[in-house]
This record gives C-alpha cells, sequence and structure tokens, in this order.
C-alpha cells in the first residue's frame, strides 16, 4: 500500500500516523525504506510499523534539526539538507512543524527545484545566477555515479543503490559499453507496487517502463531550466548527455540542485560544491571581505 501510495502521487515521503485516529505521528517513512524492504523481501502485506521496528535505524521521529518551522526560508532549508548529512547516508527531506509541535507537512530536494522553477521574490539572485551556470556546475560527473549492467538482477543492481548511499545509477549495456538507462530508488517502488520478483534482469524491467517527459539534458542546459524539467515532471533525477558522443558525463538530482541553492550564500555560488560540502554548508565557508584583504 505505502508503495502504491508513492507511485501514484508521486511522493518519495509519507507520515505514519500513530492510533486510529491518526493523531500523532510516529515516523516519516521514504522511497528510501521502500527500496530496503524490497530488497530485503519483506512480506508485501505486512505492517509498516513492523518493518520500522525491526530496521537497524530509529525511526520514531526525525532528529529534532530535520524539524523546520513553516517560516524557515527556502535558502536555509537546502543548507540544512546539505548540514544534516552523514557519512553514507544523504538527507532529502526536512519535516515542517507547526506552531504547536505538530507535523504540517514534508519539505523535499524536488520542492527546491519547483521553487527555482516558480522564481519566488526571495529567489530573484538565484534566478539570475541559475539561468547562466550549466548543469554540469553541480551534477555528479559519471564516475561518482554508481553504473550497473542490463544483464544484471533488480536485486544486484538496486543493492547498488544502497551499497553507494545514491538514490540512481546508470545502465550500461553490458557488450556496448555505453549508458542506455537509469535506474532510481522509483524503480524500486514501482517494482514493489507491483510485486516484481528481483531476479528480473534490468533490461527486461527497462523494456517494459516508459519515463514521464525528458530524461536527458546536454551539458550546457542551465540550471534552471533544468530545474523546470524536474518540477513539471517530477523527475528527481536527470542524465547529463554529451550531443555529439551520444553518451552520459553525469547525473543531476533534486539534491544537487539544493546544494547549489545552498551555495548561493557563498563567494562562488553553484561552483565547488565539494568544497562546499566539506565546510558543512554556507555559513562557514561565506568569503569573508576582511580575509581577502579588503
Amino acid at each position: 500500500e505505502a508503495a502504491e501510495a508513492f507511485r501514484s502521487t508521486g511522493r518519495t515521503s509519507a507520515v505514519l500516523l500513530l492510533g486510529s485516529a491518526g493523531q500523532s505521528p510516529m515516523g516519516l517513512v521514504t522511497e528510501n525504506d521502500v527500496l530496503r524492504a524490497y530488497l530485503g523481501g519483506w512480506p508485501r502485506e505486512a505492517p509498516i510499523e513492523g518493518w520500522l521496528e525491526n530496521t537497524e535505524e530509529s525511526h520514531s521521529a526525525p532528529p529534532p534539526h530535520l524539524l523546520v518551522p513553516a517560516s524557515v526560508g527556502l535558502l536555509d532549508a537546502a543548507s540544512l539538507m546539505l548540514t544534516a548529512a552523514a557519512p553514507q547516508r544523504t538527507c532529502h527531506h526536512l519535516v515542517v512543524k507547526g506552531a504547536k509541535g505538530g507535523w504540517l507537512g514534508v519539505f523535499s530536494a524536488l520542492d527546491v527545484a519547483r521553487a527555482l522553477w516558480s522564481m519566488c521574490s526571495e529567489l530573484d539572485t538565484l534566478k539570475a545566477v541559475a539561468e547562466r551556470t550549466p548543469v554540469t556546475s553541480v551534477m555528479k560527473p559519471r564516475a561518482d555515479v554508481p553504473t550497473v549492467l542490463t544483464t544484471d538482477t533488480l536485486f544486484d543492481a538496486m543493492s547498488k543503490l544502497t551499497v553507494f548511499c545514491q538514490n540512481a545509477a546508470l545502465v550500461v549495456h553490458e557488450k556496448s559499453g555505453m549508458t542506455c538507462g537509469l535506474l532510481t530508488t522509483r524503480c524500486a517502488i514501482e517494482a514493489a507496487a507491483e510485486n516484481v520478483p528481483t531476479d528480473r534482469s534490468v533490461a527486461d524491467w527497462l523494456g517494459s517502463r516508459q519515463v514521464p517527459g525528458p530524461r536527458e539534458v546536454p551539458p550546457d542546459c542551465q540550471l534552471s531550466e533544468a530545474a523546470a524539467i524536474m518540477a513539471e515532471h517530477s523527475l528527481h533525477h536527470l542524465v547529463v548527455v554529451d550531443p555529439a558522443a551520444r553518451e552520459a558525463v553525469g547525473v543531476i538530482s533534486s539534491l544537487d540542485l539544493a546544494r547549489g541553492v545552498a551555495s548561493v550564500g557563498c563567494h562562488t555560488p553553484f561552483v565547488s560544491l565539494g568544497w562546499l560540502r566539506s565546510c558543512k554548508g554556507p555559513a562557514s565557508c561565506r568569503w569573508q571581505a576582511v580575509q581577502a584583504g579588503a
């Protein structure tokens, strides 16, 4: 039911309510939970509560620093996703809390893309930068993206997502070595909802799927354009393809966009995100004129 709900709504998270009246939130269930349950062979009809209680990590509630008030700024929310990341774990969601402590909703990395697309007044400065910045500035280069073969089983392929702590992997043809698709956690949602056997091949799986909207963008595609594609088609990942070689050079995700948005307060927005991440967010790496000898 959870996988089907994710698939039908296009959402990547859901609040698990405690009690028959659904008064209190027990925790947050994400598509990564569905991925792990699918790979672990968890019974499809088993209650979600049982799954959460049997996982190694505690899902009783999000950490306090991931609970944000509705008044938090977009740039601050994007920055928090960046600083909340831990080894072998990324942060794609923040829980928005009400004035009295209740949960109002969930803010995701894709919401950053939607905001960038809508260009609210808070993002006027960001808009100008995003319209002249190519996706190559924030994408993960191909060398940093996991790859799976078309002959791999869904189990082996999706296991790589958990091993490398990534939500997408490039699919490579076993003979030509050329990329021919993208495997994401959304695939796990669909596979779990349809009860697809984990020993099905990636080639067979991809051949039966149809991705809504464009999945590929060229290297010179601007961030604002990529954000518009993600927002319009509810896509968390786009493959950056060299039009001349017709080969993937990287992958850009909604979380990559969020990291770019978080860097807007730095001396060089959207650039050197590896350096940005190592400094734990814009607040600790903001350029100071006095340090530059001004």
